[in-house]
């Protein structure tokens, strides 16, 4: 053997039985433990909610990112400095259209409640222009438009500039 490991398997233990609602029960996991594993955010450890990206590649809630930005203006997981938070529309509506098909109602019931709870969240924790020198000075929040396959992916681009001369948002 070349001595590598094996790749991961995901779990299809639960296939096999062919009975349709332990299927779909089955396929629910699936895509649970994959949204758990590629879209969970490093800070809070859910699923993302209103999910950004910094110029690193690091994802993470806005609610979250924001927070951890007033204290610190460097990635959480690499420490690199981080000027720009990009919202991914498009990671939001993907992880959105996997509720809608495959979670019980509860389930989608409490998500939608919990993303209302963490809109009002995000509107107090975003820097702007009000934000002290010893946090955030000043923020800049460019719109842009982009399609990504069949999802729309409309960005919203939050620029953090650390020098107190800069006071603009565009």
């Amino acid at each position: 053997m070349n001595g590598s490991k094996p790749a991961k398997r995901m779990r299809t233990d639960c296939l096999v039985n062919g009975d349709q609602s332990s299927e779909i029960s089955c396929m629910f996991t699936l895509l649970h433990d994959v949204l758990e594993k590629e879209f969970t955010c490093a800070i809070c450890h859910e699923i993302l909610m209103s999910s950004t990206v910094l110029g690193c590649g690091h994802c993470f809630c806005a609610y979250c990112i924001y927070t951890w930005l007033r204290r610190s203006p460097k990635c959480p997981m690499c420490s690199r400095s981080s000027h720009r938070v990009t919202h991914l529309k498009n990671v939001d509506n993907f992880i959105k259209q996997v509720y809608d098909l495959l979670q019980p109602t509860e389930i989608k019931v409490s998500r939608a409640h919990d993303l209302e709870h963490r809109a009002r969240q995000i509107l107090l924790a975003k820097p702007d222009e009000n934000t002290s020198v010893g946090d955030l000075t000043s923020s800049s929040i460019e719109e842009s438009s982009a399609s990504s396959s069949s999802f729309t992916a409309d960005s919203s681009i939050l620029t953090i500039s650390t020098s107190s001369d800069t006071d603009s948002v565009r």
